[in-house]
């Protein structure tokens, strides 16, 4: 959620981190920042119950080129990380839109590379609408049918929807080519603690009232 705040248009969002913290203060919950959650730190803890919200692996697309040191995430760029001023995004969701019009805000030339034939397909029809004029509006770039075929030092080299051969001139590369559950603590606790229950998108990445529900039908459980 500290990353979905960025973008424009997201006004309501920090409300909702403000309620769900002051509710954990009502409540009594600890929280412990700064401190990673090892096997061995929760072993030692002997916990009854451990409940998983460890998210999602950004994916990384299997082209030449693409651990250059001109390449960011989505996230990290949300997280302020700084890039230059020719964007390419590898991914056309909902994540890879909003970055982009984040970074048109700034006065950078983006393009957006998506493989299907359509951009932000998932999101509620008005809301992409919406988007995709704020996009035009800001000079956005668009390009679906799309194939990232390498990075190189003049950009990055694609196939077009028509087949041809094409290099977008890019200063840095952005994926948001989706994302996989990040389930690694999940493997190295199974046999270790009583009961143990993954939600939200270290199960299946979805959106924020997916990731509360999840969270509100174990609680009730447990």
């Amino acid at each position: 959620m500290l990353q979905a705040i960025v973008p424009p248009h997201k006004t309501n969002l920090p409300s909702l981190i403000d309620y769900l913290t002051t509710q954990m203060v009502k409540q009594g919950v600890k929280v412990d920042l700064g401190t990673e959650a090892t096997p061995e730190l929760i072993e030692e803890t002997r916990p009854d119950v451990v409940i998983l919200a460890t998210g999602i692996t950004p994916l990384v697309p299997a082209i030449p080129g693409i651990h250059r040191p001109s390449v960011v995430t989505a996230r990290q760029v949300l997280d302020g990380e700084e890039v230059g001023e020719r964007i390419a995004i590898i991914g056309g969701g909902l994540v890879g839109c909003e970055t982009a019009e984040f970074l048109a805000e700034q006065g950078k030339m983006v393009t957006v590379l998506e493989v299907l034939d359509e951009v932000a397909a998932r999101i509620i029809l008005a809301l992409r609408l919406l988007l995709l004029s704020r996009l035009a509006d800001k000079g956005v770039t668009i390009l679906t049918g799309a194939k990232c075929q390498e990075l190189t030092d003049s950009g990055l080299a694609i196939i077009t929807r028509e087949g041809e051969k094409q290099t977008i001139a890019a200063d840095s590369v952005v994926l948001a080519a989706g994302e996989t559950p990040n389930r690694v603590l999940l493997q190295r606790l199974e046999g270790k603690v009583p009961e143990i229950y993954p939600i939200g998108d270290c199960v299946e990445p979805g959106g924020i009232a997916e990731a509360i529900a999840d969270g509100c039908r174990i609680g009730l459980r447990i």
